[in-house]
Order: C-alpha cells, then structure tokens, then sequence
C-alpha cells in the first residue's frame, strides 16, 4: 500500500459493510490493483466474471479516501456506452456510501486517530457535493475534446462528423480524381480501392501512427524481395513471400489514396467517427 495512505483496500470494505464479519475483502490481486500508487501506468490483464468493474470503482474510492486524488481528477474510459454507464454508476454509488458510512463510525468512535483526520479532511472536501468523475468510451471523451480544442489541430471549428455513406462517396471521389500511376496496372475495381484506402485510414487513426509510418513500414518488407531462395539457391521467392511483396504493392497505392482522403476530409471540414481518438490526442500533444 501507498506509504501515504490511510485507509488500506480491505479496511475500506469493512467499513463499507453493514458490518465487519459481513464485509466481502478484495483478494490480494485485486488490493494490489486498488493500492497502486500514482505516477506509473500500470497494466492489469482481468478476465470475465473477475470483478473488473468492481475493483476499478474501488480504486477511485481508495485514491478519494486517503486524499490522493479528487473525484474531479479522475478519469474513467470504456470503449461502449454500456460499460461506461455500469462503471459510473458503480463508481457513484461506491463513494456516496463510502462517505456515508465513514460519518457513521466516526460518530461511534470507531475509527483510528489517523483514520479520523483523514475523515475530516474528506467531509472538507465533500462539504459542497459529491463531485463525481468522468467517466465515458473513449470515443465520446475524444470528440469533447477535438469539438473544444480541436483548432490547435487543425480541426476547423463546428467539424461535421460525416456517416459511413458520405465518407465512402469522398474516398470514391478520391480515387476517381487521382493521378497516381500504380491505379492504371491495377486490377482492382474503384469499390474494392475504395475500401481499401478507408480500412487503412482508419487503421492510421485507430493506431495513432501515421502515413509515414505505413511508408517506413513498406520499405522495410520490400527488402524480402532481394532475399535469396535459401542458401543453395539465390534465385526464387516462397509463395507466402511472394504474396507479401503482391499485397505490398496494393498497399502502396492505398497509402497514397487514404493519405489524400485524410486531407481531403480536413478541407471539407469534416471527420469520422474513427478519427475523433486520433484528433483528441493530437490535440492534446499541441
């Protein structure tokens, strides 16, 4: 547990229990989690049915309890709606009777001398209100974000999230205008391109990397085609190489497209729903 801390994971839930024999402990894995201290990212690998929604919401009430954090201060991200609703409603009803329940023994004399002055400094802090966290999917945080700072990323201002249709029609736009010389030896249809560059745009999104990458990425695996065959023969390719190479060169051409689609949709003033992730943390790298 963290040198600072007071109330430790288990006397948390004891003093949230209707009374001590009753209260339902975290197992050590789980108080772990709970009495991480600040300043590191940690990464916790849970199962389902492993109580997940259940430790993360006391770990805001340990981090409130022992005065490491305000509810303010503290942010919840899910990547559905769903989940984002069952964590801020276990995180909500957590905290009210957490505060409830640490009146209550106080005024029976239960708690410890150092127990008791970090009460009072919690009741200070909750005298005007339970301030709650935040707590939403990723991509809900993300457009708060790039609709209120997203100028510094070049996002004009009141961007038009576009549906699935208009986006497909701009990336048909864009492969119908384009000039690059690979989509004459193509044989793919303009609707199999299009798929293409907008799959791989949103993978750029989705990743946080960029076009460039992609481009470093290319070079790197256009190099097997100088490999040799193995060490008797020089000459030759695998046929899983050889496929490699093949889609390589299709990727070649998306990278282009999807690159022009990218800007193409900041001219218009618009965005999708996937680049809304890739917007926020641009915006908060500026």
């Amino acid at each position: 547990m963290s040198a600072h801390a007071v109330f430790s994971a288990a006397r948390i839930a004891e003093l949230m229990a209707e009374a001590p024999e009753r209260a339902i402990r975290p197992t050590p894995q789980q108080a772990e989690v709970i009495e991480q201290p600040l300043g590191d990212s940690v990464l916790v690998v849970a199962g389902a049915g492993s109580g997940k929604t259940e430790t993360m919401a006391n770990r805001v009430v340990w981090l409130v309890a022992n005065g490491l954090a305000a509810p303010s201060q503290i942010l919840g991200l899910t990547f559905t709606r769903k989940a984002a609703g069952e964590l801020g409603a276990r995180i909500t009803e957590r905290l009210m009777r957490f505060a409830a329940q640490l009146d209550h023994v106080a005024r029976l004399g239960q708690l410890n001398a150092q127990e008791l002055v970090q009460a009072e400094a919690l009741t200070t802090l909750l005298s005007d209100g339970l301030d709650l966290p935040e707590v939403s999917t990723y991509n809900a945080f993300a457009s708060a974000i790039v609709q209120e700072f997203g100028a510094s990323a070049g996002v004009a201002a009141g961007a038009t999230v576009i549906d699935a249709s208009r986006a497909w029609a701009i990336a048909r736009e864009v492969v119908r205008e384009s000039t690059d010389p690979g989509l004459v030896h193509s044989s793919d249809s303009v609707g199999v391109i299009v798929k293409q560059l907008m799959t791989l745009d949103h993978a750029v999104s989705d990743n946080l990397t960029s076009f460039a990458a992609v481009r470093r990425s290319i070079r790197r695996l256009d190099r097997l085609g100088s490999l040799p065959y193995n060490e008797k023969k020089a000459e030759g390719q695998y046929a899983g190489v050889r496929d490699v190479l093949a889609n390589m060169q299709a990727t070649k051409i998306a990278v282009n497209l999807a690159e022009q689609f990218s800007c193409k949709k900041r001219e218009l003033g618009y965005i999708e729903f996937s680049d809304q992730l890739a917007l926020a943390v641009e915006t908060l790298q500026r």
